[in-house]
């Protein structure tokens, strides 16, 4: 009995030994299993990210491809719209050069007719001047300047377009005077030509009853311009100084211009004349008085008048 439960013993031995190496194997089988799957599901993670890589390259691909074609697009767009922008700045400024050298060539012609028509008036008033036997000499005065430098180079322009041009010496400065002329009208006519002519770009000239002093060698020269001298030389005790604002084509608009200087505080008169009704204002103690008097009315905003001159005027006898 005893070597039957001995060899029983041995057997079950046997048998649970080879019970544990097939579990031990199964168990190698299974870990395998398990390595291999987990490879496999390694490979296929690997593979779906690279494909994933993959097409998302190519969709950068795509997008960049679109970028540049998009901004090769902008550019070409830009371009044309930068192209019609200068053509049409150039054709703009074609054409406001083309208007600009228009008005500038109206502007000219204006100039020069308005010169030549000054010109007519001037050459008119002269042969007036002649057949009505008038000697009484007037100047212009185109300008008076700070010094002789400035005066001389006033000259200097004029002379070159043919103005026959001189100073004179003041205590305000030196006048540049252009002359003489017979007679107040052609003086007045010189005046206009001299304001309208673009060459001497004067536009202040106005008619002035001056004359030199002859000197003993039978030369005309301007005398000096004193109060004192002049209220001996120039004023004869019959005469006064005034401002002539205007002549009326009759009374009635010369009273109308009369009452407008009045309503702003200026000694206002009429005197009738042939040509019309005159409008003065004054009289002034002496002639520089009657010019501050001129250049006053003639700035004066309320009066809106720019024409009003200086002369020497004598009262009609009663």
């Amino acid at each position: 009995a005893r070597v039957v439960t001995k060899a029983f013993k041995a057997l079950l031995e046997a048998e649970q030994a080879k019970l544990r190496a097939e579990e031990a194997k199964q168990a190698r089988l299974d870990l395998q299993a398990e390595q291999e799957k987990r490879e496999q599901e390694r490979l296929a993670a690997e593979k779906v990210k690279r494909e994933e890589e993959k097409r998302l390259a190519e969709l950068r691909k795509k997008e960049e491809a679109l970028a540049a074609q998009q901004k090769k697009e902008d550019e070409a767009r830009e371009a044309k719209e930068q192209a019609k922008r200068e053509q049409e700045q150039a054709k703009k400024a074609e054409e406001d050069a083309r208007k600009k050298a228009a008005e500038q060539a109206k502007a000219d012609a204006d100039a020069k007719k308005a010169l030549e028509a000054a010109n007519k008036k001037l050459e008119a008033e002269r042969a007036r001047a002649v057949l009505e036997a008038t000697n009484q000499p007037w100047m212009v005065q185109a300008a008076m300047a700070k010094d002789q430098a400035a005066a001389d180079a006033v000259v200097a322009k004029l002379k070159a377009q043919g103005y026959p041009a001189q100073t004179s010496q003041t205590s305000r400065g030196v006048r540049v005077l252009i002359g003489p002329e017979k007679g107040r009208a052609a003086a007045l006519a010189l005046s206009e030509k001299v304001n309208q002519d673009p060459r001497v770009n004067i536009k202040g000239a106005w008619a002035i009853n001056w004359q030199p002093i002859a000197e003993a060698a039978g030369q005309a020269k301007p005398r000096a311009e004193t109060k004192k001298t002049e209220s001996k030389t120039e004023t004869p005790t019959n005469q006064a100084w005034m401002v002539q604002v205007a002549i009326a084509a009759d009374d009635e608009r010369a009273q109308a211009m009369a009452a407008k200087l009045k309503a702003q505080g200026y000694p206002v008169r009429t005197s009738q004349t042939t040509r019309g009704v005159r409008i003065l204002v004054g009289p002034a103690r002496d002639r520089d008085a009657a010019l501050d008097l001129r250049n006053k009315v003639n700035q004066d905003p309320k009066l809106n008048i720019n024409s009003a001159w200086v002369l020497n005027w004598q009262p009609p006898t009663s």
